[in-house]
C-alpha cells in the first residue's frame, strides 16, 4: 500500500519515488528493480512528456529565426535597383548583318545563365541548421531511452512473474488423499463393497472445489478404467465446494453392487467364493478411482487417484492353519497405489 507518490523532476529527468503508509516521511523508496541510465525515469511517459516539450520548444525556435531570415532577404531585395533589362534587338533573318556575324559572337548571343556562387550563408541558417541537428539528436535519445525503459519492464514483469510463481508454489492448497478402508456387507447373498478415501487440504489456503468424479469399478482388464469418469455422473460425496486447511481428514465413501454386472459380455459371479476365486486367479480387479478439480489463488490443479485391490500384508490375516473364508480372503489384501497425480490445468474448474 503507497499513500503519497512524489516527483522529483529535472529537464527531461524524472524520478517517481513512493513512501508506504508505515514508513516516515523521509523513509522513500523507488520500486524499480533495475534502474535505467541517462534520461530514464520511473515511467516512460515521463520521459516524452520532456522530450516532447524540448522537440516543440526547438522547432518554434528554428521556425522564429526562419522567419526573421526570410523577412531580412526579402527587405535587402526591395532596396536593390532593378536589373538592367536590354533591349530587345530586332533582327532580320536574311539580312547581310546576320550573315556577316562571327560564329563566336553567335554563341555567346546564344549562352544560357549560369550561377557563379551561391549567397553567403548568414547567422539564421546556422541557427537552423543547430536546430535541426539537435532535434534529431534528441530522437535518436528519445528512442533509446524508450527501448531501455522496455527492457528494464520487461525484465520486471518476468521477475514478477517469477516471484509469483513461488509464492503460489509455497502457499497455494494442496490436496493429500489415501485409500483408507475396504469392507463387505451381506457376504452370503447379493453381497455389496464398501470403500473409503481419506482427503484433506494440507496447503496454505483454501481449495475452491470444482469438477469431481469417482467410483469402485471392478472389471476384467488391470488397465486404469479412470477414461470412463470424464463424462460420468458419478461424483464424489464432498463436503462442500471450499475445502479449508486442516489436518483432519474428510472421509469420502464408495459403493459396488455385485447385482449390477460391470461387464455385459462377461458378467461377474453370483456368489461371493466364486468371485474371490476370480480375483486370485487374477482375472478380476478391484479398482477405486476418481479425479477432484479445484482453484486456489487463482490457479487450477487437478488431483487424479488410482488404487487396485492387490494381495499383501497391509491387512491382518487369519492364523496360516485356520480356515479362511472368502470375505477374509478379500480382506487381507490391500489398496496398492497405482496413481497419484496432481498437475495444472489452464481452464477454470466448473
Amino acid at each position: 500500500m503507497c499513500s503519497t507518490v512524489t516527483y522529483r523532476c529535472d529537464l527531461l529527468v524524472c524520478v517517481q519515488d513512493v513512501r508506504h503508509i508505515v514508513q516516515p516521511r523521509y523513509n522513500y523508496c523507488t520500486p524499480i528493480l533495475r534502474a535505467c541510465q541517462l534520461f530514464l525515469g520511473y515511467t516512460f511517459d515521463i520521459v516524452l512528456q520532456k522530450l516532447f516539450i524540448v522537440a516543440v520548444f526547438l522547432n518554434l525556435l528554428a521556425y522564429h529565426y526562419d522567419d526573421q531570415r526570410r523577412q531580412a532577404t526579402s527587405a535587402a531585395k526591395g532596396q536593390q535597383p532593378a536589373a538592367y533589362a536590354p533591349s530587345a534587338l530586332v533582327e532580320q533573318t536574311d539580312g547581310p548583318a546576320l550573315q556577316k556575324r562571327d560564329p563566336s559572337q553567335k554563341a555567346e548571343h546564344d549562352q544560357s545563365i549560369r550561377v557563379v556562387s551561391l549567397p553567403a550563408k548568414d547567422k539564421y541558417d546556422y541557427i537552423s541548421l543547430g536546430a535541426t541537428i539537435l532535434l534529431t539528436l534528441v530522437g535518436i535519445v528519445g528512442v533509446g531511452a524508450g527501448v531501455c525503459t522496455l527492457r528494464t519492464i520487461q525484465d520486471q514483469t518476468n521477475e514478477l512473474i517469477a516471484q509469483n510463481r513461488t509464492m503460489v508454489a509455497k502457499e497455494r492448497a494442496r490436496l493429500d488423499l489415501k485409500a483408507v478402508s475396504f469392507a463387505i456387507d451381506n457376504p452370503v447373498d447379493r453381497w455389496s463393497f464398501e470403500a473409503s478415501i481419506d482427503l484433506r487440504n494440507i496447503g496454505a489456503s483454501n481449495a475452491y472445489l470444482g469438477k469431481n468424479a469417482g467410483a469402485m469399478y471392478v472389471t476384467r482388464s488391470s488397465e486404469d478404467p479412470s477414461a470412463a469418469l470424464e463424462d460420468s455422473v458419478l461424483i464424489l460425496s464432498l463436503p462442500d465446494k471450499l475445502l479449508a486447511p486442516s489436518i483432519s481428514p474428510f472421509s469420502v465413501p464408495f459403493w459396488f453392487w455385485s447385482s449390477l454386472p460391470d461387464d455385459e459380455q462377461n458378467p461377474l459371479p453370483v456368489g461371493l467364493p466364486a468371485f474371490t476365486a476370480e480375483v486370485f486367479a487374477g482375472t478380476l480387479f478391484i479398482h477405486l478411482c476418481g479425479f477432484v478439480e479445484y482453484e486456489t489463488l487463482g490457479t487450477y490443479w487437478r488431483r487424479e487417484f488410482w488404487y487396485v485391490r492387490e494381495e499383501g500384508f497391509g491387512m491382518p490375516r487369519p492364523y496360516p492353519n485356520s480356515p479362511q473364508t472368502a470375505q477374509d480372503k478379500l480382506l487381507s489384501r490391500y489398496w496398492r497405489e497405482r496413481k497419484n497425480a496432481e498437475y495444472e490445468i489452464k481452464q477454470k474448474p466448473n
